[in-house]
């Protein structure tokens, strides 16, 4: 569970990152944001996908239900 929780954990933090960098530049999403970054600042679109989360979320209901909730 640790390397699941770490990656959940880790997409929470980058999407509140990317809100903070959308807020510096008063964008409402990516495709706002990468027309107004300079070059090199772009980025990139994230998927992530969760085989057998009704299992993960069995078994972690707490930590699950947090990050998952946050990113949906």
């Amino acid at each position: 569970m640790y390397k699941r929780q770490g990656v959940l954990r880790w997409l929470t933090s980058e999407m509140d990152r990317r809100y903070e960098l959308f807020e510096t530049v008063s964008a409402r999403n990516i495709s706002g944001y990468n027309r107004k970054a300079g070059r090199g600042k772009k980025l990139p679109y994230l998927a992530v996908f969760i085989d057998e989360l009704a299992d993960l979320m069995h078994m972690y209901p707490g930590d699950c239900l947090l990050y998952t909730s946050r990113c949906v």
